[in-house]
């Protein structure tokens, strides 16, 4: 046990942002029983079907969320150096798929395709830095579309949300007593709260800057630079991949 009060801190957190990392390794460091953060139990297993899917979100984590989320790992450490447990708010990254609707994931299927086919026969048909452009930005939407559209899916539907599901991990682990800190999206930080039952007493802490805050600004704009440059990289290859294979045919 930590031997502070026992309450429940729901720490909100812009994931790029190294203020907010800060803030929650001082909160940590205060003594903790229970944490819980925003990130994967294990390896997602993909069914066939969804090889679409697995690709998307594999290139989405290594081209970017890798590189622009600030690493959890130093909160894992303070927790595992206090004995305390460590519960991750997803099983893993196959869920987005596995809980969707027949009907979001078709649609999801349809924002994968058509923008990709669109970003290809602009890139073929068309010369000019602007065409090229306006085909990074349709590969780039096809590619991230339906990662975004489940995840949003996830977090609205009625029953089992996101925000259900994260409220549900913090109340098992302050009915085993203790001090529990939840890190998560600043997004999901009032929708939680307001599904935790009255008796836990919850101390909320907002993210470290409003969204207009210069360093954030500076964050939302070094996260958009970074997605269209690994994404753009990857459709210029692509596109003249398939260019010199057509002119061996």
């Amino acid at each position: 046990m930590s031997g502070v009060e026992e309450k429940v801190i729901v720490k909100g957190e812009l994931h790029t942002s190294n203020a907010d990392l800060n803030e929650s390794i001082a909160i940590l460091e205060e003594g903790v029983d229970h944490l819980i953060i925003e990130d994967v139990e294990q390896q997602a297993e993909y069914p066939r079907r969804y090889f679409w899917f697995q690709i998307q979100m594999w290139l989405l984590i290594h081209l970017f969320f890798n590189r622009i989320y600030t690493d959890h790992g130093v909160l894992e450490d303070i927790a595992n150096i206090q004995d305390a447990d460590i519960t991750k708010t997803r099983e893993s990254n196959s869920a987005l798929i596995d809980s969707a609707s027949r009907t979001d994931i078709v649609t999801s299927l349809f924002v994968f395709v058509t923008p990709v086919i669109v970003a290809f026969i602009i890139g073929v048909q068309y010369s000019g830095w602007w065409m090229f452009i306006g085909g990074i930005a349709s590969f780039t939407l096809g590619m991230i579309g339906p990662p975004i559209l489940l995840r949003m899916e996830e977090s609205e539907r009625e029953d089992d949300n996101r925000d259900e599901i994260i409220a549900e991990k913090i109340t098992n682990a302050a009915e085993t007593g203790g001090r529990v800190v939840a890190v998560i999206g600043e997004q999901h930080r009032q929708p939680t709260v307001e599904n935790l039952p009255e008796w836990i007493d919850t101390d909320q802490r907002p993210q470290a800057y409003d969204w207009y805050h210069p360093w954030m600004l500076l964050n939302i704009g070094k996260a958009v630079g970074l997605l269209f440059t690994s994404y753009g990289i990857l459709y210029a290859v692509l596109l003249f991949g398939s260019k010199f294979t057509a002119t061996l045919v």
